[in-house]
């Protein structure tokens, strides 16, 4: 996996390339189980909004938690 980062006024936006194909949902399952370990957080506390059927994805993020180091260092690969 890799990924690139880019901001757009309030909102970020990472890049993140899965290997699973995009059928039955195998895709989506993926991404969230590769950000809640990366993010040490529960696959509860995220929620894709937007483009579950999609390659561009909106995935909201619950937590108490500062990610912002976390994301920036994903981003860096």
């Amino acid at each position: 996996m890799c990924g690139t980062i880019s901001n757009s006024q309030s909102e970020t936006f990472i890049k993140i390339n899965v290997i699973s194909v995009p059928e039955k949902g195998k895709a989506n399952k993926e991404l969230l189980e590769f950000l809640s370990k990366y993010l040490k957080i529960s696959k509860t506390s995220m929620e894709i909004i937007s483009g579950e059927l999609d390659r561009w994805k909106k995935i909201v993020i619950k937590t108490d938690n500062d990610l912002t180091d976390k994301l920036s260092k994903l981003a860096e690969g």
